[in-house]
């Protein structure tokens, strides 16, 4: 029988779970695309959030995203009428869920960018978690 090995942390910051609606947009393709990859820039589609940190995202979408794809991110508040916090994030892994739970597609994003004012709502977010 394999042992099985204890998972030990390897994320800088911690990941708050929250599942929010996001928009996401292509703002830059990887040289490394797919045979399948069926985006291009500036095609929108949209996801759901299953964790996020102050450095990273993860969401899930129906759509396939290839490892290197640029993002621009509209992630909605769960509080009514407060604007939605815009970011770039690199897609660093992308693979296909067991269940379709929020979508398809779960994919790893690493925050790359993002205005003064929304990375410091996302800090704010984090520290009232």
């Amino acid at each position: 029988m394999p042992l099985i090995k204890p998972h030990t942390e390897t994320r800088s910051k911690e990941r708050v779970t929250t599942v929010l609606a996001v928009d996401c947009k292509v703002s830059g393709l990887p040289s490394n695309r797919g045979p399948n990859f069926p985006l291009k820039i500036g095609d929108s589609f949209g996801g759901r959030t299953i964790n996020v940190s102050a450095d990273g995202v993860l969401i899930n979408s129906d759509y396939q995203v290839d490892k290197g794809t640029l993002l621009d991110l509209a992630i909605s508040s769960s509080e009514q009428g407060k604007p939605k916090t815009k970011l770039t994030a690199k897609v660093a892994w992308s693979r296909r869920n067991a269940f379709d739970l929020y979508g398809r597609w779960a994919m790893g994003m690493q925050l790359v960018k993002g205005k003064t004012e929304d990375l410091k709502n996302l800090s704010i977010f984090f520290k009232q978690a």
